[in-house]
């Protein structure tokens, strides 16, 4: 019986030392994985590949559509150079998620007003026409096209956090 209880006790300090190191955690972020990939598989019937990190999703399918969200969010795989990305945090990104395309999501400390103005100006000298540009309440939208490539640029006010503005660049074929 005194065996019994020294294990127990060692199992429990040992899961304890574990959880501590984080590897409890660990263990069901892998969990989590498995169970969000398991039914987006059966959802959208193609294989996907779920990674969550502290902060962020990034979800992979076979098909190279991705999506990825949260702290240390990057560009994906083949953005267009010749589309400016700045004067911002990129908070989401994704590819080919309703057809050939790109959508990047960044939160920005500078003015609408200012971003517009970089934005078209920085579109138009990587070679991009201006199609149209409106304002309405406090939401500014700039389309342009390239090649048989269309840029749609939305630049409204954050709405979760104060002073400062969302950027969303879209990239689709024509």
């Amino acid at each position: 019986m005194k065996n019994k209880i020294l294990t127990l006790g060692f199992l429990f300090l040992f899961i304890f030392v574990l959880s501590g190191c984080g590897v409890g955690e660990k263990l069901i972020e892998k969990q989590v994985e498995k169970n969000v990939e398991k039914q987006m598989n059966e959802q959208m019937g193609a294989d996907v590949d779920v990674d969550m990190n502290k902060n962020s999703v990034n979800i992979v399918t076979e098909d190279g559509a991705s999506i990825q969200v949260g702290e240390g969010t990057v560009l994906p795989k083949g953005f267009p150079d010749d589309v400016y990305v700045g004067d911002g945090d990129i908070v989401s990104a994704s590819k080919n998620l309703s057809g050939e395309g790109f959508q990047v999501t960044m939160v920005s400390n500078k003015n609408i007003d200012y971003l517009k103005q970089k934005y078209t100006g920085e579109v138009t000298t990587a070679g991009w026409d201006i199609d149209s540009d409106m304002s309405m309440a406090g939401v500014t939208i700039v389309t342009a096209n390239k090649d048989n490539r269309v840029l749609s640029l939305s630049f409204s006010p954050d709405t979760e956090q104060e002073g400062k503005a969302m950027i969303v660049l879209i990239v689709m074929e024509n």
